[in-house]
C-alpha cells in the first residue's frame, strides 16, 4: 500500500507538472504570437501611413521649392540690378562733375556697388529644374523623386543660410570700413565724412543682407522637427487601442487599429 501511494504520488507529480509545463508554454505562446501581431499591425499601419502622405509631402515640397525659388531670384536680380545701375549711374556723375568731395563720394560708390554686384554673381542661386515641378509620381520613382526635393531644399536652406551668416556681415563690414579709411585718410577728408560714408554703406548692405528671403530654411526646420515628432511619438499611439482582461481560458488580448 505504502509503494502505491508513493507511485500514485509521483505520477501526480509528474502529471502536475507537464500540466504547469504545458500551461506556461501555451503562455507564452499566445503571449508570442500577440507580439507578432502587434508588430505587423504597427508596421502595417506606419506603412500605410506614409504611403497615404508621401504624396502630399511631394506635392508640399514642390509649392516651398517653388516660392523660394521664385522670392530667391527676385531677391537676387534685384540687387544685381540695383548694384550695376548704382556703379553706372555713380561712375557717370563722377565723370561729370567737377566737386572734388562729390567726385571722390562718387567713386568710391561706385566701387563699392561694383563689389556688390561681383559678390552676387560669386554667389549664384541654387537652380531647380524646371521639370521637377512637373514630375508625374509613380510607385517607382516617388522615393527619388522626394529624396531629390529634400536635397534642392538643403542646398537652398543653405545658401540662405551662409547670405546672413557672420562671415558674411564681416566681409561687407570690412569693404564698407575700407571705403570709409579712403575717405577719410586717402582722400584727406574729415573723420565725419568717413563716418558717414561707412554708415550709408552699411545700411545698404544690412538691408540686401536681411531681405534675403529665408523660406526654404525655414521649411527645412519644419521638416526635420515633423520628422523627429514622427520618431518619438508615432501615429498609431493614438489611433491604436490594446485591451486586455483575464478569463477561465487564460488572457485575452484585442487590439484595435
Amino acid at each position: 500500500m505504502l509503494i502505491d501511494k508513493i507511485k500514485y504520488n509521483i505520477i501526480f507529480v509528474v502529471v502536475l507538472k507537464t500540466h504547469l509545463k504545458d500551461e506556461k508554454m501555451r503562455l507564452h505562446q499566445t503571449r508570442t504570437v500577440f507580439l507578432s501581431i502587434f508588430l505587423v499591425a504597427v508596421f502595417t499601419h506606419k506603412t500605410m501611413a506614409q504611403t497615404a502622405s508621401s504624396s502630399t509631402n511631394i506635392e508640399e515640397l514642390k509649392e516651398i521649392l517653388h516660392k523660394d525659388q521664385k522670392a530667391t531670384k527676385i531677391w537676387w536680380t534685384s540687387w544685381l540690378g540695383l548694384y550695376s545701375v548704382g556703379t553706372l549711374a555713380q561712375t557717370g556723375i563722377a565723370l561729370q562733375t567737377d566737386n572734388k568731395a562729390l567726385k571722390q563720394d562718387m567713386y568710391i560708390g561706385a566701387a563699392t556697388t561694383l563689389l556688390g554686384a561681383g559678390f552676387q554673381l560669386l554667389t549664384p542661386m541654387v537652380k531647380v529644374e524646371k521639370s521637377i515641378y512637373n514630375t508625374s509620381l509613380n510607385a517607382a520613382n516617388e522615393k527619388e523623386i522626394h529624396n531629390k526635393m529634400i536635397e534642392l531644399l538643403e542646398k537652398s536652406a543653405a545658401f540662405e543660410e551662409a547670405g546672413r551668416s557672420w562671415q558674411t556681415h564681416a566681409l561687407t563690414g570690412v569693404a564698407n570700413l575700407g571705403g570709409a579709411l579712403i575717405t577719410w585718410l586717402a582722400f584727406d577728408r574729415t573723420f565725419k565724412d568717413g563716418l558717414i560714408n561707412f554708415a550709408i554703406n552699411t545700411a545698404v548692405t544690412e538691408l540686401q543682407i536681411w531681405s534675403q528671403p529665408i523660406i526654404a530654411k525655414k521649411a527645412l526646420s519644419r521638416y526635420s522637427e515633423q520628422m523627429i515628432s514622427e520618431l518619438f511619438i508615432p501615429e498609431y499611439k493614438q489611433q491604436m487601442v490594446l485591451s486586455a482582461c483575464a478569463t477561465a481560458n487564460g488572457f485575452q488580448f484585442k487590439l484595435i487599429f
